[in-house]
Order: structure tokens, then C-alpha cells, then sequence
């Protein structure tokens, strides 16, 4: 598997941010490692495993760059199959992974049936985990330190088509930290299931703190060599509790991530030292990832927010 030493930060002017103080996963499909939603910290939101025949694929992380403020990373499984896997966050708040999956050269030999599951798990904490039929949610208030709870409302879905269907959820005692398929209570199942109907879980009682709950979404893709198909994922986290609700409008959906709108207003800076206009640029970069909106609660003007705490500092 690659390895980076760079920490890779996504943003798309929201008042989320992936911006992990210690990454270790950022090469994985999807979000694993922490994401902020305003002041608070959320982990794992996400991660994306390819099945076949009810197994996970190894993927391998062949190559990774960044491109208008979206991580492009490409993995195949050494049989012929690619994955690529184009990562931002929208500028109303949604991790988004777009994932295209093709066959290709001398190990591509016929089609294969495949299964994309979007998963995460969660703590037992606040509402119960809601089934949607295709999608989950989650509605909690979100703490971290001393800073402010924040009203979140998170959306998983794989939204740019039907065919996905919601994943049967377990809650879990004992279970591993990291988002391995292999160490899910789903591994050992002949197939996957769905929930009988659209419904809130319902708790077991007692259920010990370090309780996880697992939930997540499928859908089944049929690949043949020659033909790509697509897919998009997506956690999309509003801001909603019982006396707050704020949901930001939808960005342009040819620069979801605001990239282009942005440098488009930027100032031209140049200089016989290069090494300056680096410098210059490097700062305009961090003023587009570090960049928040007004509307939702006391925020009445943008903002220019650090995301070691993702609290805004300076009015724009």
C-alpha cells in the first residue's frame, strides 16, 4: 500500500472540513480518519469496501493527486480491476467520493459481479441510528473540549442513482477501532440483508459506552471489461436540532467545492522571485480551505476559521 507523508486537506467553504491532525488512512477510500464539523470533532465518517462473492477486495493505492481542490486517487487489485476515486467536500457540507470502476488490461477476463458498501460505525450516544430504505442518518449533538455542542444532522447516501439499498445495522461491544470489513459483524454473513422496514433502531438495554453501532448501505455493479461505471457516495451533515435548523443552498453543481469560483476572484501576484509568488499562493490556498460562510446561528458575516479547532477567528 502507498504511504504519504503529506497531510491532505479538503474543503469546499462550508462549515465542515477533513483536516486530520494525525492521518493514517488517508489513502482508503472514503473519509476514515477525523473530519470537523464548525468546532467539533467527528471519526470515521466513511469508508467505501468493494465485495466480490461476499469477500473484500485488497485494493492497493497506486497512485494519489490533487486536482481544483479534490484528492484523485487511483487503486486496482492486481486482476485487471481500477478504482478511481475522486474525493471533496461541497461547499453545502457533503464528503463526497465519486468512484469509477473499470476492467482493464491483460487480467481483465470477463465480467464481474461486484458489491460497493458505504459503511461507518458510531457510538450509541443521542437518537438512534434512522433507516431510510436506501440511506441512514444520525441526529446527535456533537462535543468536543470545552467548545460549544453542535446540532448535527449527518445523510449517507449513494444519491446519484437508485439500486443502493440500507444495510442491516448491529450494535457491537468489543469491536476494533478501524473500518476493516473483516473485523464487521457483516464478514461472516452468506449475504448482506436489509432492515424489515424504514425505521429508528431500536436500543438494547443495557448497552455498555464503548458500544458501536455499524450501519451502512450497498449496491450491487455488474462490470464489464470496456465499460466503466460510476458511482457517487456522500455524508451530507446539516445543522439541525429542535430549536435550530440551518441547511446552505447548493452549490454550482460544475464547482461543488467553490475551487473555481474562488481563484477566479483571486488577485494575480507576480514576482522575478519565485519563491515569493510560492509563498503568495500557499497563502490564498489555505484562505479557500480555511474559508466559512454567515447564516447559520451568531455567524452574520464570512469567516476565516483555523481547522485545528475550526472556530472562526476573523470576520472577511
Amino acid at each position: 500500500m502507498m504511504t504519504t507523508k503529506q497531510k491532505i486537506v479538503l474543503a469546499g467553504g462550508g462549515y465542515c472540513i477533513s483536516a486530520p491532525r494525525y492521518p493514517r488512512f488517508q489513502l482508503r477510500p472514503g473519509f476514515v480518519d477525523e473530519i470537523h464539523i464548525f468546532n467539533a470533532v467527528f471519526k470515521p465518517l466513511y469508508t467505501l469496501s468493494l465485495l466480490e462473492k461476499n469477500l473484500p477486495l485488497d485494493l492497493v493505492c497506486d497512485s494519489h493527486t490533487t486536482k481544483d481542490g479534490k484528492l484523485i486517487l487511483e487503486y486496482s487489485d492486481g486482476l485487471g480491476l481500477k478504482m478511481i476515486e475522486t474525493r471533496y467536500v461541497s461547499g453545502d457540507d457533503r464528503f463526497v467520493s465519486h468512484v469509477e470502476l473499470k476492467l482493464e488490461g491483460k487480467g481483465a477476463k470477463g465480467d464481474r459481479e461486484l458489491t460497493i458498501v458505504m459503511w461507518t460505525h458510531v457510538d450509541p450516544d443521542g437518537e438512534a441510528v434512522s433507516l431510510e430504505g436506501d440511506s441512514f442518518r444520525i441526529r446527535r449533538m456533537l462535543t468536543t473540549g470545552d467548545y460549544a455542542p453542535v446540532p448535527a444532522d449527518i445523510h449517507w447516501s449513494n444519491p446519484d442513482s437508485k439500486g443502493a439499498r440500507c444495510l442491516q445495522p448491529y450494535f457491537c461491544e468489543g469491536t476494533a477501532d478501524d473500518l476493516d470489513w473483516r473485523h464487521t459483524p457483516w464478514f461472516d454473513k452468506n449475504e448482506l440483508t436489509t432492515p424489515r422496514a424504514k425505521r429508528p433502531m431500536e436500543k438494547p438495554s443495557p448497552i455498555l459506552p464503548t458500544a458501536r453501532v455499524y450501519c451502512g448501505l450497498f449496491r450491487h455493479v455488474q462490470l464489464k471489461p470496456g465499460t466503466p461505471v460510476a458511482h457517487r457516495f456522500e455524508a451530507y451533515v446539516m445543522l439541525k436540532s429542535k430549536g435550530f435548523n440551518f441547511r446552505a443552498r447548493r452549490p454550482d453543481p460544475k464547482d461543488e467545492n467553490g475551487w473555481q469560483s474562488f481563484w477566479s476572484n483571486v488577485p494575480k501576484f507576480h514576482c522575478e522571485w519565485k519563491d515569493l509568488e510560492k509563498v503568495v499562493q500557499h497563502r490564498f490556498k489555505l484562505l479557500y480551505l480555511l474559508r466559512m460562510p454567515h447564516g447559520a446561528g451568531h455567524m452574520t458575516s464570512p469567516a476565516i476559521a483555523p481547522y485545528v479547532s475550526h472556530i472562526p477567528i476573523s470576520a472577511c
